[in-house]
């Protein structure tokens, strides 16, 4: 999901992950406490990273209170309410719990279409030695396109990366079995250099429909490879060292789920406003022995 650049924030970086917790004005308690669901990660393999022993539940909300928590999470892609991208609009009445889990909408408002979306800028933020997923319904509608991301919280874009994003052009069954995922990069490797931006991508073919249930989608990032994950199976993997410096070099990242009318392929008006993205919960573990010190990103 791109289209970061409306945006420049200049805000400081941070000069190393381990200060997330500090900068979210959080403790690791207050992010665990209350989560009936936060140690129900085995879930026949399909949740948690790899060699989950190794690894600490350090961010986790299941979206078991009647509001949205607003210590975690803002309303919005983190840089303002609308996209270059999209004619879409985010609306605070877009977002919804209900029966434990946040429904991401999307609706009509005088012809032109609004959504839900949230994020975590300036509240928890990660970088290398992370391991961040979400349980997710996807919709089932040509022109939707639903995202699990991550940019960095200065602003600076790019680097991105796309946990998960489920495009459906043609309305094929094909697309409904096909999730995408993606890195954004500079071949500088330098943060905000958009001139230098580039994509790589990888496509995963489900066994299964992915908008008829929930599926947990994941992603691994230390400082040397990134693998995303669908229900636990290696979906995609990239190490080139040009694109995971660039991705050290991004500083700490923000975590994304947003909704979006995709401006190109037109959406039937009256069925779009019938789907969500719905999202169980969402997790970020981290791994001491995979953190790697940022200090490559100001070279």
């Amino acid at each position: 999901m791109t289209d970061v650049n409306d945006k420049k924030f200049g805000l400081s970086r941070l000069p190393n992950r381990r200060k997330f917790l500090q900068y979210a004005g959080l403790s690791t308690a207050y992010f665990l406490n209350g989560s009936k669901n936060c140690h129900e990660y085995d879930q026949k393999g399909k949740a948690g990273p790899p060699k989950v022993s190794d690894w600490e539940l350090q961010f986790h909300d299941g979206f078991e209170k009647e509001k949205l928590n607003s210590k975690l999470w803002n309303i919005g892609f983190g840089w303002g309410r609308t996209t270059k991208s999209s004619p879409t609009v985010i609306r605070t009445n877009n977002v919804k719990l209900l029966e434990n889990k946040l429904n991401l909408q999307i609706k009509l408002n005088n012809g032109r279409p609004t959504a839900g979306a949230v994020n975590t800028r300036n509240k928890a933020t990660f970088g290398p030695g992370s391991y961040f997923e979400a349980k997710l319904k996807m919709p089932d509608q040509v022109g939707i396109l639903p995202a699990f991301w991550a940019i960095p919280n200065d602003g600076a874009w790019p680097p991105e990366i796309d946990v998960v994003e489920l495009f459906q052009n043609n309305g094929s069954y094909r697309d409904a079995l096909t999730s995408q995922h993606t890195l954004h990069y500079s071949s500088s490797t330098k943060p905000g250099d958009e001139d230098t931006h580039r994509k790589i991508t990888r496509s995963y073919k489900s066994d299964s429909d992915l908008t008829d249930s929930f599926h947990v989608y994941g992603c691994l990032w230390t400082g040397y490879k990134v693998i995303h994950y669908v229900d636990g199976v290696p979906a995609a993997e990239f190490t080139d060292p040009t694109v995971m410096k660039a991705l050290r070099r991004g500083g700490l990242f923000y975590l994304l789920l947003t909704i979006d009318v995709i401006d190109t392929v037109p959406a039937d008006p009256v069925e779009f406003s019938k789907e969500a993205m719905t999202a169980d919960w969402v997790r970020v573990w981290q791994n001491a022995e995979e953190e790697v010190e940022l200090k490559e990103r100001n070279c």
